[in-house]
């Protein structure tokens, strides 16, 4: 038995690459090279930041997937004694976590049952586009947009790709670059409209979860938006322009019932499909209706209290994704059923909650409070402002090489601690490093979209990088400008 697991363990030394090798142990180094220094810290604190250096080097380099890492780094601050295991795993039952499953949910049921696809198809084929290239380009790029906003980037990024190929193909598209700015397009797309809700991308859900929980400014779905929507509007406009710039093919008009014909015949709306449209509609009523009371009835009326206090936005995903498997109440073939819990994105939502224990915990040591303070003066005769556009900068270029979620788990929770040491508003703060953390469009690995698109085989890397690059810059100094406006 020993003589087996040896050779096992030959045959994957010598099949794995010296830096794979190095990176898997590399956090363990550096846990033990901080857990040993002579940091001016507490000892639960320099635990803590060993703990916490140990997952940060596991998410940037580690062949370990990413929300193992993270349960890991969970269950050491209680191995270790940081905090209790009441303490470190509250945060897994934080209303973004549920938020964030009934969004997935949502989706699933579209996906099961056609319902994107119909609906992309009919805005497509609507008597605005009338055939034009340009006009269809505006169109998929608000398509995408939209369904982003509500179902994951990957999902509408996975949905769009065929959509996009078809318009390709009936367009009669020759050029290939004309062909790899589409697609291209379409991936940056998604990653823009994730922007617009709390539930359209991972870091919106962290930072909301850690605004929450260190600063006590609970955020309603409508205070999100009304951030997030006009930057998602804003940077689809850009698309537009610069994808209509970049695009020389001459293109001609093409006959839309093709689009049509795409469907088959199953282009008519079933019940189920109206059964969930209706669901859906009810739901994001109720995501809206806390700021709509405030709005209309006033902050102190009594059902604008009772709305804000219960009438969350995790309680109305929870009701909302149970209402999925109970309807239609007469029949026993539901909208969803038991094996489409098993499509969850488990590892996500563990990675989520796995995000804002860790972020809770470098609260409670004061770890956070500490980097802040040596970020400060460090950039003594900096403004905030000034150093809080670094840090964007520098975040979207981490973002570029690493998943957007560990980034936003690193850098909001310093950013949030080192504004209220500046006394600088602590949401403006966390909102512009989540959006910088949005704003990935050089690399495949960025972000989903990209790898997505990148998997086909149409889009080589260097036309990534080129077309990306000039994005990522429009991205910098608008959310710059944001911040030195603020």
């Amino acid at each position: 038995m020993f003589k087996s697991l040896y050779r096992e363990f030959l045959h994957e030394w010598k099949h794995s690459s010296t830096m794979s090798v190095i990176f898997q142990f590399l956090g363990i180094i550096t846990f033990f090279f901080v857990y040993t220094s002579n940091l001016n810290l507490d000892s639960n604190a320099k635990t803590f930041l060993a703990i916490f250096s140990y997952v940060v080097i596991q998410w940037l380099l580690s062949s370990t997937p990413l929300f193992i890492s993270g349960m890991m780094g969970v269950a050491l601050t209680v191995l270790f004694g940081v905090v209790t295991f009441e303490e470190a795993f509250s945060s897994f039952s934080s209303q973004i976590i549920f938020l964030f499953m009934g969004g997935f949910l949502l989706a699933r049921a579209m996906e099961k049952l056609g319902l994107d696809r119909k609906l992309s198809v009919t805005i497509l084929n609507s008597r605005f586009i009338d055939g034009d290239f340009n006009r269809t380009l505006a169109v998929v790029i608000g398509v995408t947009c939209l369904f982003s906003m509500w179902v994951s980037n990957s999902a509408t990024t996975a949905m769009m790709l065929p959509i996009g190929f078809g318009l390709l193909k009936s367009f009669k598209v020759k050029e290939e670059t004309t062909k790899q700015y589409f697609l291209l397009i379409v991936a940056y797309a998604a990653s823009v409209g994730g922007m617009a809700t709390p539930i359209g991308s991972p870091p919106n859900l962290i930072t909301m979860g850690l605004l929450e929980q260190h600063t006590d400014q609970v955020l309603t779905f409508w205070d999100w938006c009304k951030f997030g929507f006009p930057l998602t509007i804003f940077f689809s406009i850009i698309l537009f322009f610069y994808a209509k710039r970049k695009i020389t093919e001459d293109i001609k008009k093409v006959d839309k019932n093709d689009l049509m014909m795409s469907l088959g015949k199953n282009n008519k709306i079933t019940n189920n499909e109206i059964r969930l449209m209706v669901i859906f509609a009810i739901t994001i009523f109720f995501w809206f209706a806390p700021s709509l009371c405030s709005l209309i009835l006033g902050k102190e009326h009594i059902v604008s209290i009772y709305v804000q206090k219960y009438l969350t936005a995790g309680m109305v995903a929870i009701i909302a994704a149970c209402t999925l498997f109970m309807a239609p109440i007469y029949s026993r073939t539901k909208l969803l059923d038991q094996e489409d819990i098993k499509t969850i994105d488990w590892g996500t939502l563990l990675l989520f909650a796995s995000g804002l224990s860790l972020g809770t915990t470098l609260f409670k040591t004061g770890i956070a409070d500490f980097v802040a303070n040596n970020l400060i003066s460090i950039f003594s005769n900096w403004s905030f402002a000034a150093l809080l556009v670094l840090v964007v900068g520098i975040s979207i270029l981490l973002t570029e090489l690493v998943s957007n979620t560990a980034a936003a788990n690193v850098l909001v929770p310093i950013l949030i601690a080192a504004a209220t040491q500046a006394n600088f508003s602590s949401i403006t703060a966390a909102f512009v490093v989540a959006f910088s953390c949005n704003m990935a469009f050089m690399l495949p690995v960025a972000t989903p979209p990209n790898a997505i698109v990148y998997g086909t085989g149409l889009v080589p890397m260097n036309r990534m990088i080129s077309f990306g690059v000039i994005l990522n810059i429009v991205a910098f100094i608008s959310l710059a400008l944001i911040v030195m406006l603020s």
